[in-house]
């Protein structure tokens, strides 16, 4: 065997070897990416943002809730008005007021 032979030879164990080290040290990189990933999940202020969207969900679902109590609130104060505009109690009122005005004028020319 020539000697350049095993140059070649001994460059390719070289570069296999480089490969191989750079590939352990990304493997490496990635290990500590995922534990740094996993200790971030598990911090407060992961926490508290998980916390603050279950609050903005709670606080939609109540604005939510809020349009629709409007809604049906203002539906019931209609339908109150109209009862007792259809209920006659404005014209019993009316002919109260008559029958007191009636009563007053025969009372002051009685006297």
């Amino acid at each position: 065997m020539s000697v350049w032979l095993w140059l070649l030879i001994g460059l390719g164990a070289a570069g296999a070897l480089f490969a191989i080290i750079g590939s352990l040290q990304t493997l490496t990189a990635a290990i500590r990416l995922g534990k740094r990933l996993s200790a971030m999940r598990e911090s407060p202020f992961v926490t508290l943002l998980d916390a603050l969207q279950i609050q903005v969900d709670r606080l939609a679902r109540t604005a939510s809730d809020a349009q629709e109590l409007e809604r049906r609130t203002k539906t019931a104060l209609e339908c109150l008005r109209a009862g007792v505009q259809a209920s006659g109690i404005y014209a019993i009122r009316d002919s109260w007021r008559s029958f007191a005005a009636e009563l007053h004028a025969m009372a002051e020319e009685l006297s």
